[in-house]
C-alpha cells in the first residue's frame, strides 16, 4: 500500500484546509452514542468506528494523530469527509458498526480472514421430518446449524456416522414429498424412511433428538440413552433394533476415545486467544463441548495498529452473529473495551446467559495460553508468505506502472457455449489471495448470439457503474481495485478501457490476459501499448496474474456445469 506525502505548498495548504473544515463539521457532532464514518474523496468509506460520545471520540483523531500511529496518520491524509449515525445506546452502536464494516470493508478496519471456509451441518427443523445436510453458508432459517467443522471431510465423516446411526434422511424437501417408494439409503440401512411412512413422526424425532447430542458433543449422555434402548430392545427380543444400538454405541465410544480430553474443568466453552505482532495479527478459537476439545479456528489480518480490545471484539460479533454457536462460557487473553456491550448481545443471541471471562490462574489461563501460542505459531508461519506477496505485488506494480502497488485485482472472463448461457464471472485477489465475498457471477441480458466484446461492455458497465450512481443500494458497489485484469486480447481490453472512460473511471489501471498466436504462453498487453510486456517466462508475477485468471474461469464453467445438470434435471 503506497500512500505519499503532500510534498508541494498547495498541496499541504489544501490537506490543512481540509483538516480544518473536518475540525469545523465535527464541532457540530452531538455528544452521544454512535457511529462514524471516514469517507475519501471518492465517497469510499475508509474507517467505521463506534463511539460513547460522538464529538469527543471522532475529535481525538485530530488533537495528535502523529503519536496514535501511523494509521491514524494515514487515514486522516486521505479523508475529504466524516459521516455519524447516531444510536440509543453503545450495545446498538457496536451492532451498527460490525453491519457497516461487513457492508463497506474499510481499508483501515481490522478484516479478520479465515484460513480455509468452514463447513457446518445443518438440521431442517422447517419440515416435519427435518433432514440432514452439509453448507458452508449459516442461514437465517429456522434450523439448527453444528459446526463449524475444520474441513468439508470433517463434516462429511460426521454426517455418514449421523445417518448411519440414527438413520436421519440426507435428500432435499422436494425429493421426499415426490417419494412413493423407498430409496436404496433404505435398503443399506442408512435412512427410516419416513417420505414413505416406514417410521412415525414421534419416533423419527426421538432418532432426531439423538443426532442433536451426538452433534452438541453430549455423547456419554447419549451412550448411556442407547444403551438403556438397547437392552430394551433385546428385552422384547427386536434384535435387530438392539444390534443398531450397539453399533452406534460403539461408534460413539470410539469417537469419544480418539478425541482430546480437556482434563480440568468440563463443561461447554470457547477459548479464544490473540497473539500480535508489528505486521499481522492472529486470533485462534478453541471450541471446548462436553469437556473435550472439538475443534480449533485460526483468523489473521494485517495490522493496522489496532488495539488487542478492538480485534477481539470485531472478531467475536463477526464469528458469533454470522450463526456459531455460542457456549454458556467464554475465556479470552485480553479484555474488551465494551465488555458489558458485546455480552448483552451474546446473551440476547444465544436466549441464555453467556459468561465472559479472562483466567488469571489454573486450567483456565493454561488454556488461554494455548489459544495464544496457536496464535503465534500462525503469525510465524504466515510472516515469510507475506513478505513474499508483498515483494512479488511491488515487482508487478513497477512493470505495469500503477500508481498504486496492486494489492486488490480483480479479474473479469465470459463464458458462453455459441453465445447461450453466456456468463460473466468477477473473482476478487487481495494480496495474492482469493477473497470469496467479493466474487461475483453476471448473467448476461442483452445478448443471445456470440459476442465476447458486446457480453464484456455489458458485465464492465453493471460492475463500475455503481461506483458513480447516487444510488448506492446495489450489491455490485464494490470499492474499486487496484488493477483490473481482462482475460483477453487486445479488443476485449480496448472494451474495457472505454466502459472505464465513459463511467468516470479513466484512471483505474487495467491490463488484459492472453495467448497469442506467436507464443504459446500467456501475454499481458496494456492500454496505448502496441506490444506486450515482457515478463520472465514462469517468474512469480505472471504465475500471480495467471492464478487469478484460472479462477475467474474456473468460477464461470462452474456456473455453466451446474446451469447445464440443472436443465438437464428439470
Amino acid at each position: 500500500m503506497q500512500h505519499s506525502r503532500p510534498r508541494t505548498k498547495s498541496a499541504a495548504f489544501l490537506q490543512v484546509f481540509m483538516t480544518e473544515k473536518l475540525v469545523s463539521k465535527i464541532a457540530k457532532f452531538p455528544s452521544k452514542p454512535g457511529v462514524y464514518l471516514f469517507k475519501d474523496k471518492k465517497g469510499e468509506v475508509l474507517y467505521v468506528g463506534k463511539a460513547k460520545s460522538l464529538r469527543s471520540r471522532v475529535g481525538s483523531y485530530f488533537k495528535r494523530p502523529k503519536e496514535a500511529g501511523a494509521k491514524n496518520e494515514f487515514l486522516l491524509r486521505r479523508a475529504s469527509d466524516i459521516e455519524f449515525i447516531v444510536t440509543d445506546n453503545e450495545k446498538e452502536a457496536l451492532l451498527l458498526e460490525n453491519t457497516l464494516i461487513k457492508k463497506h470493508h474499510p481499508r483501515y478496519n481490522i478484516l479478520l480472514k479465515d484460513d480455509k471456509t468452514y463447513a457446518s451441518i445443518r438440521l431442517g427443523f422447517d419440515h416435519k421430518f427435518p433432514g440432514i445436510s452439509i453448507l458452508r453458508r449459516v442461514l437465517k432459517d429456522g434450523a439448527q446449524y453444528f459446526g463449524p467443522f475444520a474441513s468439508g471431510a470433517a463434516a462429511r465423516e460426521t454426517v455418514d456416522q449421523v445417518i448411519r446411526s440414527f438413520r436421519i434422511r440426507t435428500c432435499s424437501d422436494r425429493e421426499f414429498a415426490n417419494r412413493v417408494r423407498p430409496c436404496l439409503e433404505f435398503d443399506l440401512g442408512r435412512c427410516s424412511a419416513p417420505c414413505v411412512g416406514k417410521i412415525s413422526e414421534k419416533k423419527y424425532c426421538e432418532c432426531v433428538n439423538e443426532a442433536m447430542l451426538f452433534l452438541k458433543g453430549s455423547r456419554k449422555e447419549l451412550v448411556k440413552k442407547l444403551k438403556e434402548k438397547m437392552d430394551g430392545a433385546s428385552a422384547s427380543m427386536h434384535y435387530e433394533e438392539a444390534a443398531r444400538l450397539r453399533d452406534a454405541v460403539g461408534m460413539i465410544e470410539e469417537t469419544l476415545l480418539r478425541q482430546k480430553v480437556v482434563v480440568h474443568g468440563g463443561g461447554d466453552r470457547d477459548v479464544i486467544g490473540l497473539a500480535q505482532d508489528v505486521e499481522r495479527v492472529a486470533v485462534c478459537i478453541l471450541m471446548i463441548r462436553g469437556g473435550v476439545l472439538l475443534d480449533r479456528r485460526l483468523r489473521a489480518a494485517s495490522t493496522v495498529d489496532a488495539k488487542p480490545q478492538e480485534i477481539l471484539e470485531s472478531f467475536m460479533l463477526e464469528h458469533y452473529m454470522s450463526g456459531a454457536d455460542i457456549p454458556r462460557q467464554i475465556h479470552l487473553s485480553h479484555q474488551l473495551e465494551s465488555a458489558n456491550s458485546v455480552k448483552a448481545i451474546l446473551t440476547e443471541r444465544r436466549g441464555a446467559k453467556v459468561h465472559i471471562v479472562i483466567p488469571k490462574r489454573g486450567a483456565g489461563r493454561e488454556m488461554t495460553g494455548l489459544a495464544v501460542k496457536n496464535a503465534g505459531e500462525t503469525l510465524k508461519a504466515r510472516s515469510g508468505v507475506k513478505k513474499d506477496v508483498e515483494e512479488i505485488l511491488s515487482r508487478l506494480q513497477r512493470k505495469l506502472g500503477t500508481p498504486n502497488i496492486p494489492e486488490t485485482i480483480e479479474c473479469v472472463d465470459i463464458s458462453n457455449l455459441m453465445g447461450r448461457e453466456a456468463y460473466g464471472s468477477l473473482v476478487t485477489f487481495i494480496r495474492g489471495e482469493p477473497e470469496k465475498s467479493r466474487y461475483r457471477l453476471y448473467t448476461i441480458r442483452t445478448l443471445a448470439t456470440p459476442d465476447d466484446y458486446g457480453m464484456m461492455r455489458e458485465v464492465l458497465t453493471r460492475r463500475f457503474k455503481a461506483l458513480k450512481s447516487l444510488v448506492k443500494a446495489y450489491d455490485t458497489a464494490m470499492p474499486e481495485p487496484d488493477l483490473l485484469l481482462i482475460d483477453g486480447g487486445k479488443g476485449q481490453l480496448n472494451v474495457a478501457k472505454r466502459v472505464l472512460d465513459e463511467i468516470g473511471l479513466d484512471m483505474l489501471p487495467v491490463a488484459a490476459i492472453a495467448k497469442t498466436p506467436d507464443a504459446p504462453h500467456d501475454r499481458i498487453f496494456l492500454p496505448g501499448r502496441k506490444n506486450p510486456l515482457k515478463f520472465k517466462r514462469g517468474s512469480a508475477e505472471i504465475l500471480l496474474l495467471e492464478r487469478i485468471r484460472d479462477e475467474a474461469h474456473r468460477f464461470g464453467i462452474t456456473a455453466h456445469r451446474k446451469k447445464r445438470i440443472k436443465s438437464i434435471r428439470s
